[in-house]
């Protein structure tokens, strides 16, 4: 039974970070001029002059007739807001709007709000906060402000004007999402305070890219489906590189990571099948969910001794990793990490790792050798499914459970111990196993009653009974 769930697992995921329709690199009827250059400075690039990124003054407004007003924070009345007659909201208090997944308070408002000012004191631009306010032409941001969430200003269609100060270092997904704003943008990359929001229009060939100093974030899909991205500089300011930053960047071929980097987000360099070197420096602390899944080109890779977390498939299908390095600072290995790498020989699990995750090693096909430490208590199903050139592996005394299928078709393993103090074994955890194996059981006589009773089944291997 071999395990093929994991490829349908990144197709699945990986579904959603198709091209990011923001008028991005692979879209050709985009307003503005086209870059002529193919090298793209932060001298060259420029925001909308609507995009007000000097120290925050507070516009002055005079109320009308007060139409509706409720509460709008995180945690209640720590925010407020009101509308006139005239169509201006003002938001006003302390900390966090709430999260408008859902609904936000003036849904029912929505058609009439035309200008929108946040006062100083509000620190963040709530999730879905203005989406569809189809009628609202300008908005005021204060420099209290440090992120705007996800669909925040979607489909603004008459947004022309708005003020983003630089202490905006958080951008959502699909922020400004068909927003006037965005749309009047010239191609190139759009900076949003001290975001690389997204890059517009049609890259041409070989384009070099040099961040502008002071950028704190590349945005979510900021350069997703850039195929003629040639390479990046990222300056030693940026801390996070968001989901699907470079997804699909096919002709990006070696990037260095800035110490400065705290966290790579889901499917960044996803598809990056052109990626050779990646340079990673201490600092980085987390590479997320498919971080690097699918860069078929990459060979080998050292995590940095800060890293605590290595992501669901994070190198999901890196077809020619044949070496990586893993320090003694990762925690946690997420289910798939390294899901398919065929060409992974032999890996080392740092020893605060506690479990071998489900499907981490499923059909690494020349994986020979894994060294595991005596911390881990757990092995989980389809580990090493389909790993049919693994020769070696030593179980632990500290391990209590193997998964299902965990061991399947690791056909050139001639023998394995299992330790006494396994309490649990899955179902077909050594399908495929032949008459010319053997498998070592310490301190049992026969199958425990926690096992599962089809713990051997599609097993022909010699079982050694009290071994």
């Amino acid at each position: 039974m071999k395990n093929k769930h994991f490829s349908k697992t990144i197709i699945c995921s990986l579904a959603l970070c198709t091209a990011f329709s923001l008028g991005g690199c692979g879209d050709t009827n985009t307003q503005g001029t086209q870059n002529s250059s193919s090298v793209v400075s932060s001298t060259e690039e420029s925001t909308s002059e609507n995009v007000n990124e000097e120290e925050y003054i507070e516009p002055e407004y005079t109320l009308g007739t007060i139409v509706d007003s409720a509460n709008c924070g995180k945690y209640g009345d720590n925010v407020t807001w009101q509308l006139d007659d005239k169509g201006l909201l003002v938001i006003s208090g302390n900390g966090e709007m709430t999260n408008g997944v859902r609904s936000v308070p003036w849904e029912s408002r929505r058609e009439i709000i035309k200008t929108v000012i946040v006062k100083k004191g509000v620190t963040n631009i709530g999730h879905g906060a203005f989406a569809l306010c189809e009628s609202l032409t300008s908005i005021t941001i204060p420099d209290s402000v440090t992120s705007i969430d996800e669909n925040a200003f979607y489909g603004c269609k008459s947004l022309t004007s708005i003020t983003i100060p630089d202490s905006v270092t958080s951008i959502g997904k699909s922020a400004f999402y068909n927003t006037a704003w965005y749309n009047s943008q010239p191609d190139g990359i759009v900076y949003a305070g001290n975001v690389a929001y997204k890059y517009k229009g049609k890259m041409p060939a070989n384009t070099k890219i040099v961040l502008k100093d002071g950028t704190k974030e590349i945005a979510y899909g900021a350069f997703s489906n850039c195929e003629s991205l040639k390479s990046i500089t990222i300056p030693n300011s940026v801390t996070r590189i968001e989901h699907e930053a470079f997804y699909y960047c096919t002709g990006l071929r070696d990037i260095t990571i800035p110490d400065s980097v705290k966290s790579i987000g889901q499917g960044a360099f996803s598809h990056c099948t052109s990626l050779i070197n990646i340079t990673l420096h201490n600092g980085l602390e987390n590479i997320g969910a498919y971080g690097f899944a699918g860069c078929t080109a990459l060979t080998s890779i050292t995590i940095p001794e800060t890293v605590n977390r290595i992501g669901y498939g994070a190198f999901m299908f890196c077809k020619k990793l044949s070496s990586i390095t893993i320090p003694n600072s990762v925690t946690i290995i997420e289910p798939e990490a390294f899901a398919g790498c065929t060409s992974l020989i032999s890996i080392t699990i740092p020893g605060n790792v506690k479990e071998i995750e489900r499907s981490v090693f499923d059909d690494c096909t020349n994986l020979k050798e894994i060294v595991l430490p005596d911390t881990i208590t757990s092995i989980e199903g389809h580990a090493f499914a389909g790993c049919t050139s693994l020769t070696s592996i030593n179980i632990p005394n500290s391990v209590t459970s193997i998964g299902n299928c965990a061991f399947s078709l690791c056909e050139s393993l001639t023998n394995i111990t299992i330790p006494d103090t396994v309490t649990n074994i899955g179902d077909i955890a050594f399908n495929g196993w032949t008459s010319s194996q053997t498998i070592y059981i310490k301190g049992k006589s026969k199958t425990p009653n926690e096992w599962e009773s089809d713990w051997n089944y599609k097993c022909s291997a010699k079982i050694v009974w009290n071994a």
